[in-house]
């Protein structure tokens, strides 16, 4: 999934972004101190990201309206991605039935729900989610009544009345597999039901009809078709990683202060941390390879401590300068590590 557009709403200074068209290669914010460039970078980080950072209403939301809307619902980040092919075709396998259209976008919402809460849900583009609506549940009700009542209006009369009754429960515009349509369809299915069995007659009436109800009982027990497929969306969507604080690596690295701090959160011991991983070097056996010679030390002794420090030292000046070379290609670095004192890396 590839990010197109974000649009940042109620957090910190920011009201409204509008939505902003993300490039695919790259985006610059450009302003003045305090305009809310950071703003925009942390409210992304905070709608996906594997720190566990999530939206907090009382330190986020804008101060001059906080008190008037801390207790609804508010929208905070809107993202939308660009499905691939592979992710369309895993996202149309999570459905029971084909879609008449395939979806090309997924939509992230976050949002503020009450004081505490954060919520968060996927949606797919416009009209790719086709939803049979309480209308049409109406409709299915209506149709069966109609063709019942044609055999007579005194014998139909039950069914007619209970179509009135149920269809007065049903939301036209909510899917059908709500709670309240669905128990409306049941409970006028029974009626039909009941008629029906009190006379054998009249199984032959309205069979179309009541196959149609039938089928739309079925669908609408089924559930929202939809729920697989925007949870596999969710779960698979991309996170942001936000750096607001590192430390500049200093070209000379002296090997018994940084290991007696390199637990702490010094923002320099970290990055020189990154280094010695990704060179895979241990400063503390550098450190012990190049300790002064002692009195029982033999000469071999020495020289070979020296050369397995020389080796280790050229493997990771080899292997980091080919890694950078792989990274940054627009220009060639060499990296070298040498020690010019026993207790010093430089």
């Amino acid at each position: 999934m590839k990010l197109i557009s974000f649009q940042i709403k109620n957090y910190k200074v920011i009201d409204d972004t509008k939505p902003v068209k993300a490039d695919p290669r790259v985006i610059a914010l450009v302003g003045k101190n305090e305009s809310g460039k950071s703003s925009v970078l942390k409210s992304l980080w905070k709608s996906r990201n594997v720190a566990g950072a999530k939206f907090d209403k009382l330190y986020d939301y804008p101060r001059d309206t906080y008190s008037g809307d801390r207790k609804g619902t508010q929208e905070v980040t809107i993202l939308r991605f660009e499905l691939s092919a592979a992710e369309i075709d895993e996202i149309v396998s999570q459905l029971p039935h084909p879609p008449r259209e395939s979806p090309n976008v997924a939509t992230y919402i976050t949002c503020y729900a009450g004081e505490d809460q954060v919520s968060s849900k996927v949606t797919f583009d416009d009209g790719v989610e086709a939803m049979t609506l309480g209308s049409e549940a109406c409709l299915a009700i209506d149709a069966v009544a109609n063709a019942l009542s044609a055999t007579g209006a005194d014998v139909a009369a039950s069914v007619t009345s209970a179509a009135c009754s149920e269809k007065a429960k049903i939301d036209s515009e909510q899917p059908i597999w709500k709670n309240e349509t669905t128990a409306a369809l049941d409970s006028f299915a029974k009626t039909v039901d009941g008629w029906i069995a009190a006379d054998a007659t009249r199984a032959s009436v309205a069979v179309s009809e009541r196959e149609a109800l039938t089928a739309l009982i079925a669908q609408a027990k089924q559930g929202d078709p939809w729920v697989k497929a925007r949870s596999w969306a969710q779960t698979n969507l991309p996170t942001f990683i936000y750096f607001d604080n590192y430390g500049q690596l200093e070209t000379r690295i002296h090997l018994p202060t940084y290991l007696a701090k390199k637990d702490s959160s010094d923002a320099k011991i970290r990055t020189q941390t990154a280094l010695f991983e990704w060179s895979n070097l241990d400063p503390q056996e550098i450190l012990e390879l190049g300790r002064p010679r002692t009195q029982d030390d033999a000469d071999d002794q020495v020289h070979r401590r020296h050369e397995k420090r020389r080796a280790l030292l050229d493997s990771a000046s080899f292997g980091l300068t080919g890694a950078w070379i792989q990274w940054w290609s627009e220009k060639r670095h060499k990296l070298h590590f040498d020690v010019d004192r026993p207790e010093s890396l430089g």
